[in-house]
């Protein structure tokens, strides 16, 4: 029977970034009161302090766009309002991986591109919209209160406690609730890891005038044994966003000659093409991502009532394939359907876990296996993994030469649905018959 009513007369959302943003969208229809705690003193239109990698490139996917447009409508629109940059994947985002390019075709699917602090700004405004949403910034939380198995609210400034029938950790991987869980006797909650050793360099750019005036990315994802990444984006205000990235011991340099002579020793030199000529509006930003991260907090043997890791808290993977937003935005709506159908009772945790978990780890599965195809990532590998690795080549090649297939692979990896559409055996059979025609034509 679906729970009828407010779900209780307050709920704290920790931390103010897209997930918590998100979170408290979906928790303000559905409680008296909600107050989203941020630690960083000033949340204005540049990069927070609290979100280390603010700074670099961030893509809404297709479907966390729909996903936040069913928390609040018009979302999009204002985004487009405030300057986001409409851009066809199909046509005009090229991609190089595998060696070759991908084929470019409309396919009706569309990303909005902008910076991280834009994002965050317009779901802000649209946030405090509600008028039982409020923000206290310059607070950080420094513990959860809990009695009897239940979380009652959260401490800041010290031992200070905030009461609440629900809290939202939405602190990000490297928040404190692992050590929070295991100080209060629930234990560690198992997890899964990989060592990535990933570096990124990015700077925003007046956009070269030679790249004309179409909303177009590139992106240069390498194969082994190449280490070299690199990602064009439009974002507001007629600017570009430029990542280069490597593994390992290749590190893309953080001075601008250096990063230009970086950009020419990508795999496609299209990619230099495109961006030459950008000219770099303030100054590159650096950021590394040693591991990967999944906390598989539903599998431990005691949970906390009345709480809810969401976001990266749960598991931040690989940025490179711009899951992060979307997968935040996704808990936020198993968090409102849990809430909807149980209250904070009942199966209420198990039924957000079941939502979270599903979003995250077709999130991993994607990105892991990005990931392992590199001899040096540290981490569990599937016993099959040389023939999954051959099929994503496959699938590629057959997706330049079947529109379908082309468009279902964008959608998927757009999660607009489950990695598991692609395990249909006829999709499989043809893919292995396309790696064949390709290994004898070599």
């Amino acid at each position: 029977m679906a729970y009828d009513g407010k779900c209780g007369s307050s709920a704290i959302v920790a931390g103010a970034g897209i997930g918590g943003l998100a979170a408290a969208a979906a928790l303000a229809p559905r409680f008296d009161r909600v107050v989203i705690l941020e630690k960083d003193q000033q949340l204005g239109d540049c990069v927070r302090r609290g979100a280390a990698q603010g700074a670099h490139i961030h893509t809404l996917l297709h479907g966390g766009e729909l996903g936040l447009e069913q928390l609040m409508p018009g979302l999009c629109d204002a985004f487009l309002s405030a300057g986001a940059v409409k851009i066809d994947v199909g046509k005009n985002f090229g991609i190089y991986d595998f060696g070759s390019w991908r084929v470019n075709r409309p396919l009706g699917l569309s990303v909005l591109q902008m910076s991280r602090p834009a994002y965050e700004a317009v779901m802000r405004k649209r946030v405090l919209e509600f008028d039982n949403v409020a923000i206290q910034t310059g607070t950080s939380v420094t513990g959860l209160s809990i009695e009897k198995g239940c979380v009652r609210g959260v401490l800041i400034k010290g031992e200070q406690e905030m009461t609440a029938d629900l809290v939202v950790d939405a602190r990000g991987r490297g928040g404190a609730l692992p050590r929070d869980l295991l100080k209060n006797g629930f234990g560690e909650a198992p997890e899964s890891v990989l060592g990535i050793a990933m570096s990124y360099v990015t700077g925003r750019f007046k956009k070269a005038q030679a790249a004309g005036e179409e909303a177009k990315a590139i992106m240069v994802r390498p194969s082994s044994p190449d280490r070299r990444y690199g990602l064009v984006s439009p974002i507001e205000n007629g600017e570009w966003i430029i990542s280069l990235g490597g593994r390992g011991a290749v590190e893309p340099p953080l001075e601008l000659e250096g990063f230009f002579d970086y950009a020419r020793m990508l795999a496609a030199p299209e990619f230099y093409e495109m961006m030459e000529g950008a000219e770099l509006i303030g100054d590159l930003h650096s950021y590394k991502i040693p591991t990967t991260n999944w906390r598989h907090y539903d599998q431990m043997p005691a949970f906390p009532q009345h709480l809810a890791p969401l976001g990266d808290t749960i598991a931040s993977v690989n940025p490179t394939l711009g899951q992060g937003m979307s997968v935040a935005v996704f808990h936020a709506l198993g968090l409102a359907a849990a809430l909807d159908k149980n209250g904070l009772d009942g199966d209420f945790c198990e039924d957000y876990f079941d939502a979270a978990m599903n979003a995250s780890g077709a999130a991993w599965t994607m990105a892991s296996y990005d990931d392992l195809a590199f001899p040096e990532v540290t981490g569990e590998r599937p016993e099959n993994f040389e023939q999954i690795a051959a099929f994503s080549r496959g699938l590629k090649l057959l997706g330049n030469d079947d529109p379908e297939i082309h468009r279902l692979s964008v959608e998927i990896a757009h999660m607009l649905h489950p990695p598991h559409l692609l395990q249909d055996d006829k999709i499989i059979g043809r893919v292995m018959q396309k790696l064949f025609e390709s290994q004898s034509a070599a």
